[in-house]
């Protein structure tokens, strides 16, 4: 069978679906059936006739989309100017948002089948079945609608060893226009699943619905191998940077240290830098020392709240301040730069608190920040909260809302959305005047032409969001120090 894949990014950050692109290099390399992604992320102008175009070339039987919340609007707009006019390709949904919000997912009209859970191999047994039969009955982690009723088939239990899959396939994706924007970089996952319940994230809902261990994580020989097998292969596209996505990359020490010492045998620390993901209570003087001599320079950190309430009994975090103080000063005394990451406008927030949390981020003074607000995403205990207070109102659709920031969909009485907005756009403003005076410091008139070049030239050609200047020069330069 021939399935087309699509990335429904007409929006959204510049910055490809791992997900996705596992999914598709498993069915292109683990079965005999045709498949293509179609990522109209670099053709928003005209994403109608570049899709349109992709699929009347491929001819597919299936269409599969990924989605989160931020994008899940722009599938199903997609999805129908497909089916206007090849109204027999079967839609097929998959990822976090039709997995969570399942039901509802299947009730949009030209929605034909979700995937709930992991894509791999469900995807290559849906294609087996539908070779010789044009039922999906009985295939693991698909759900479909059939004579008005939803048919929920039973849940695939997710793999726990991760090294059976093959490394992602990025000539999948228009890999050059990316790295325009994520200069030098890769994106890896180490592991998947989280262990925490955080109550604003989807994983804690995800480990309560799906079957099987949760948290795993790959070999470090395994993603060794799969950094050299890039490397070789996308050197001369300027690859020169790992970012690794995992919810906590130092969630367990034996694999970091192992992980760390063989980047350094292989030699790739002399090559390539790397960032990961860090829980600040799990962070050591020791996992310091040996991921900077790995040339490890830059940690993602979540510190979300100021205020200790909003941050332990509401986020249900169990952070203390004394552990966040401390992993920020041993980034400092190692030179390991950091991106910290809060989020405004949660439950039980006001004024008060979030302003706790704009000082915490002042005091913190990262290389980098991300200033999230808080969206209710599907079956989180966060949105449960919101849902139950009897106070809260949940006001925009999520056809509104492509990423987690600028914008509030809560209002209630003590805070409407509108003052979120107002004090989003405020500590905006802050870090940016505070971005560009350190880039007119570190690079001078370089950062001056960097900034022309970026809103003249490649803004207007490829539809760059205007925060996407911070990527192109200071991020860029954070990666140069150690390359």
């Amino acid at each position: 069978m021939r399935i087309a894949l699509i990335y429904p990014n007409l929006h959204g950050e510049f910055r490809p679906n791992v997900g996705i692109l596992y999914v598709a290099t498993y069915i292109q390399q683990k079965s005999h059936h045709e498949v293509i992604l179609i990522d109209p992320t670099f053709h928003r102008k005209d994403w109608k006739r570049y899709i349109l175009d992709k699929i009347q070339n491929f001819s597919p039987e299936i269409i599969g989309y990924s989605c989160l919340s931020f994008n899940f609007y722009d599938a199903l707009q997609i999805n129908h100017i497909v089916k206007e006019k090849y109204s027999s390709i079967l839609s097929l949904f998959g990822g976090i948002h039709p997995t969570l919000a399942n039901i509802s997912t299947l009730k949009h009209k030209n929605v034909d089948l979700i995937c709930v859970g992991e894509g791999e191999y469900t995807l290559k047994a849906l294609l087996d079945q539908l070779e010789t039969t044009p039922s999906p009955k009985d295939v693991k982690g698909i759900w479909y609608k059939s004579n008005g009723s939803i048919i929920k088939n039973e849940l695939r239990p997710l793999e726990e060893d991760l090294d059976k899959f093959p490394f992602p396939n990025w000539d999948f994706y228009e890999i050059e226009k990316y790295m325009i924007i994520n200069p030098y970089q890769l994106d890896f996952f180490g592991s998947r699943g989280c262990p925490y319940s955080c109550t604003f994230c989807s994983n804690h809902a995800l480990r309560k619905l799906l079957p099987g261990k949760y948290v795993r994580q790959r070999s470090p020989k395994n993603i060794i191998q799969e950094i050299k097998y890039d490397l070789k292969k996308y050197r001369d596209k300027g690859f020169r940077y790992v970012y690794f996505w995992d919810e906590t990359f130092i969630l367990k020490k034996p694999f970091l240290h192992e992980f760390c010492r063989l980047f350094m045998e292989s030699k790739l620390a002399d090559h390539i830098s790397w960032s990961c993901t860090a829980r600040a209570d799990l962070l050591t003087e020791d996992d310091m020392k040996i991921m900077k001599a790995a040339n490890c320079n830059m940690l993602q950190i979540g510190i979300e709240a100021g205020d200790p309430y909003i941050r332990n009994k509401v986020y249900n975090r169990q952070m203390s301040f004394a552990s966040m103080l401390n992993a920020v000063q041993l980034t400092r005394k190692y030179d390991v730069g950091t991106q910290l990451n809060f989020i405004f406008g949660g439950p039980e927030e006001t004024m008060e608190t979030m302003q706790k949390t704009f000082k915490i981020a002042q005091s913190f003074d990262p290389k980098q920040i991300s200033l999230n607000v808080f969206q209710p995403l599907p079956a989180t205990n966060a949105t449960k909260m919101i849902e139950t207070d009897g106070k809260s109102c949940i006001e925009d659709s999520w056809s509104e809302m492509h990423n987690f920031y600028y914008k509030s969909m809560i209002s209630r009485p003590s805070l409407k959305k509108e003052q979120i907005n107002s004090f989003i756009k405020k500590v905006d403003r802050y870090f940016i005047s505070k971005f560009a005076f350190r880039g007119l410091k570190e690079r001078k008139l370089i950062f001056l032409k960097d900034i022309l070049k970026f809103f003249i030239f490649l803004k207007p050609k490829y539809n760059f969001h205007s925060h996407d200047a911070y990527k192109y020069t200071l991020r860029r330069y954070l990666y140069e120090r150690n390359l």
